[in-house]
């Protein structure tokens, strides 16, 4: 889970537009609650978030890329 505190580990306005776009966040939790929370708060910070219930889940969204995925992964 991430941990608490802004600083560095916090994504904001000004660090998208120093990248060109939204910084894109794949939360990984198995519990519905917290992924819930934790998209919420990134997404209040200008984040472009995606969740996935389980490590497998994760991986196979990493390995085959954002338009092939199929399966409960959130892309918001």
């Amino acid at each position: 889970m991430l941990g608490s505190g802004g600083g560095s580990g916090s994504c904001s306005k000004d660090m998208a537009v120093e990248l060109g776009d939204e910084p894109h966040v794949l939360v990984v939790d198995d519990s519905l609650i917290d992924r819930k929370l934790v998209e919420r708060l990134l997404k209040n910070s200008s984040c472009k978030v995606t969740t996935a219930e389980n490590a497998l889940r994760a991986v196979n969204y990493l390995r085959l890329g954002n338009d092939t995925l199929e399966g409960p992964v959130s892309r918001t």
